[in-house]
């Protein structure tokens, strides 16, 4: 490890909708699920317990929300096995075993409802609005998706699949010295999101876990073979492994890190530029032939519309997030931050 804390993602605007890794993220561990309307201070109070958990010197991960990546959806913290966790729509979660391993924060126990009231007509239209830019935007990203999977389909009709995956089994011999135990741990994240902001990677996390970085230059979207290679042979060895999937599609997985072995493999593309570190670049399309030549103009195509959806998405995302932000307001007006502070004081000091 490079440093004391990490950025990721555990939900994501998706092809199908939202996704969420929520459940397996929570497994096994001390949950702490905070509930409380928009704006009641549940990522504050996170931020505040993550930087309490850090100057103890605990290693610990960030977990950032999808539609606002500047608020957090989640804290771990690692030496403690400890989760604190947003658990609102739409990623509603209960503590497994509360009172045992975790329970509830209600932060909402100082949001004033006699001060809402005034505001419930607001409340209910931007909820709604907000509702019809999500439902638009998870078109865009179904196109989108298609786009990609065209995009790949071209690709894939011109790929020696059995070339490229023969070179990454003559490497990683080279990379896993040695073989550390029986079944490594698997953490399974987001590193990028598609948010308001656009398309989102928190890069230095690669750079935090691992010092050597082997990137993986892939325009095509064909390189998941190689990541599940990749991932199955570090765990077979005993190794810990974050694997990172593709926002859009969930299924797919686009980086491995292996801090155990300080070595990294990641996914470099239009949307994501990595740059290698104490490692070397491999280009995929060294393994498609030349005759794609006469069809690359559906694979141009495809990634125009793959570009032109991306940005509508994010586009009725971002609109999205401008109604939250109203909604926030009224929320905000009606707490008592005074209270909730003393309330966080109390927990900073049980991390």
């Amino acid at each position: 490890m490079n440093g004391q804390t990490i950025r990721t993602f555990l939900s994501a605007n998706s092809a199908n909708g939202f996704f969420s890794f929520f459940d397996e993220f929570l497994k096994g561990k001390h949950a702490f699920v905070i509930k409380g309307g928009p704006g009641t201070g549940k990522s504050s109070l996170m931020k505040k317990l993550a930087s309490a958990a850090v100057a103890k010197g605990n290693f610990t991960e960030y977990v950032y929300c999808s539609s606002d990546p500047d608020s957090l959806d989640g804290v771990y913290i690692y030496e403690t096995e400890t989760v604190f966790t947003d658990g609102t729509p739409p990623h509603v979660m209960e503590p497994k075993y509360p009172g045992v391993m975790g329970g509830i924060i209600d932060v909402g126990q100082f949001l004033s409802k006699k001060a809402l009231d005034p505001a419930k007509e607001d409340i209910l239209w931007l909820s709604g609005k907000i509702q019809v830019c999500y439902a638009r935007a998870y078109r865009y990203l179904k196109a989108a998706s298609c786009a990609s999977s065209e995009l790949r389909a071209t690709a894939q009709r011109y790929l020696d699949s059995d070339a490229m995956l023969k070179y990454f089994q003559n490497l990683l011999p080279k990379i896993f010295r040695e073989k550390k135990g029986d079944g490594g741990k698997t953490y399974v994240r987001f590193l990028s999101g598609i948010t308001p902001k656009g398309f989102v990677t928190f890069k230095d996390t690669i750079y935090t876990l691992c010092a050597d970085v082997f990137v993986v230059k892939d325009k095509y979207g064909i390189g998941a073979p190689v990541f599940e290679y990749v991932k199955k042979e570090a765990i077979d060895r005993g190794f810990d492994v974050y694997e990172f999937h593709a926002p859009l599609e969930p299924e797919r997985i686009t980086h491995v890190a292996i801090p155990q072995l300080d070595v990294a493999f990641v996914t470099s593309d239009k949307l994501t530029c990595f740059e290698a570190r104490n490692a070397r670049t491999v280009n995929l399309s060294r393994f498609i032939a030349e005759t794609i030549d006469p069809e690359a103009k559906h694979a141009v195509a495809a990634a125009k519309l793959l570009k032109i959806c991306l940005e509508e998405a994010v586009d009725s995302i971002s609109t999205a997030k401008s109604y939250h932000d109203d909604l926030e307001e009224i929320y905000i007006s009606a707490m008592d931050f005074a209270a909730l502070d003393k309330f966080a004081e109390k927990w900073k000091k049980i991390i």
